[in-house]
């Protein structure tokens, strides 16, 4: 079922042409966060040390592209613990694997981030970027204003600005505020 929802984002056509004019990532979000998806029901049948693992590698690569999955490890990891509870104490050290794999996959991203910016930054700068544009006044929760133009090119000159005035962790905490 899991490798069939796989199959289905990765080669909608709607996906694929979304994903090429508007050069935008969502054929492989969908695809990556599907294996993510099926690694956990994976896990949940049978939490072995290579399904766990397996669940650390793709959420790993998932996280790469959309960090909010983060999330989902610590949930998937939690629920094969307490549905398998009867020996929990012999799955922690799966379980613990999966999150070393995933660190292992994130890792390098983050020193990178560091040796850049000097400063901690987990994957992306974005983040305030884009609840700004959902959350503005006048916003429409798309990433382009009705002209077509990026949302943050319409935005009031002062704040355009202002913006533009900063460097990119600048800009990271100008959003957040």
């Amino acid at each position: 079922c899991g490798l069939i929802a796989c199959g289905l984002a990765s080669f909608h056509p709607g996906l694929a042409y979304y994903s090429v004019r508007q050069v935008h990532p969502l054929i492989i979000d969908a695809t990556l966060i599907a294996l993510v998806c099926w690694c956990a029901l994976c896990c949940l049948r049978d939490p072995g040390r290579r399904q766990l693992a397996m669940l650390g590698l793709t959420t790993g690569v998932c996280i790469l592209t959309r960090p909010t999955i983060t999330f989902f490890l610590p949930l998937v990891a939690a629920v094969v613990l307490y549905r398998h509870r009867a020996r929990w104490r012999d799955l922690v050290p799966h379980v613990l694997l999966a999150f070393v794999v995933t660190g292992v996959i994130v890792m390098p991203w983050t020193a990178r981030n560091w040796q850049v910016h000097k400063a901690l930054v987990y994957i992306t700068t974005d983040t305030g970027e884009l609840l700004w544009r959902g959350n503005h006044e006048g916003a429409s929760g798309y990433g382009l204003a009705p002209s077509g133009e990026a949302t943050l090119v319409e935005a009031p000159e002062v704040f355009l600005k202002r913006v533009l005035a900063l460097d990119e962790l600048g800009q990271k905490d100008y959003f957040m505020d």
